[in-house]
C-alpha cells in the first residue's frame, strides 16, 4: 500500500536523531536538541485515515520534538489521551518560557494563547 509506505518513510526519516520510538512518548522535551522544520501533518492524516492511529501519533510526537508549535500541538488532539495532550501542552509552554533556541514566533504565540501576555511581550522586546 502506497499510503503505508509513505507513512513508514516519513517516520523513519524523522526518527534520525530523535529519541527511540519507545522513548519518544516519555522524552524530556526540555532536553537540548537542534530544532528543524518538520511538517508531517499530511502523513499523519493519511495514517489516521488508513486506521493506523499509532503511526499518526508517532508522527505527531516527532513533529513536536523537531518543530514544537501551537499548530503541531493541536494536531495531537484526538490522537492521544487528554492527559497526554495536557502534558504536551505544559511542555510546549515550558519550552516557550525557557528555551531561547525555539523560534521567537512560536514562543510568542504559545505564551499569548496561554494568557501569559507579559512574558509574550518580553519575547518581542528581546528579539
Amino acid at each position: 500500500n502506497e499510503v503505508a509506505e509513505a507513512v513508514r518513510w516519513a517516520t523513519s526519516a524523522n526518527l534520525v536523531g530523535a529519541p527511540a520510538t519507545h522513548e519518544l512518548p516519555y522524552a524530556h522535551f526540555e532536553n537540548a536538541r537542534q530544532y528543524r522544520p518538520c511538517d508531517v501533518t499530511e502523513f499523519m492524516k493519511a495514517a489516521e485515515q488508513a486506521g493506523d492511529t499509532a503511526a499518526a501519533l508517532l508522527l505527531g510526537e516527532l513533529q513536536m520534538w523537531w518543530e514544537p508549535s501551537w499548530e503541531h500541538l493541536q494536531s495531537l488532539n484526538g490522537l492521544c489521551s487528554p492527559q497526554k495532550f495536557g502534558l504536551r501542552r505544559q511542555q510546549l509552554q515550558s519550552l516557550a518560557l525557557n528555551d531561547t533556541r525555539c523560534k521567537p514566533e512560536m514562543r510568542f504565540e504559545v505564551l499569548a494563547r496561554e494568557g501569559l501576555h507579559s512574558q509574550a511581550t518580553s519575547i518581542l522586546v528581546s528579539t
